[in-house]
């Protein structure tokens, strides 16, 4: 056996007649989709979708959303913490 070089170990790679070596595949390359799929809307649309959704309209506030209300979530939490630590010390 004929040695064709050294694996990452150090170990002699022998040359093997007995495997024969293949190339391999090309791949099936798949058409791309459509996407293109609408129609683009008159100025007349634009507005009237503007003025009906409420993401859009420029009355929403981020602020409410990621600020105001997991406060008053937290608020309510820490109250029923203090509520039922309250009854705990009567009852108890």
């Amino acid at each position: 056996m004929e040695i064709v070089g050294y694996d990452s170990w150090k170990r002699p790679v022998y040359k093997d007649d007995t495997v024969e070596v293949k190339a391999a595949p090309k791949p099936v390359e798949k058409p791309v989709p459509h996407v293109n799929n609408y129609t683009e809307c008159t100025p007349e649309e634009m507005a009237a979708w503007r003025q009906e959704d409420y993401w859009n309209r420029g009355d929403y506030d981020p602020l409410v959303m990621f600020v105001v209300i997991p406060t008053i979530v937290q608020v309510m939490c820490m109250g029923m913490m203090f509520t039922v630590m309250y009854i705990n010390s009567i009852i108890f």
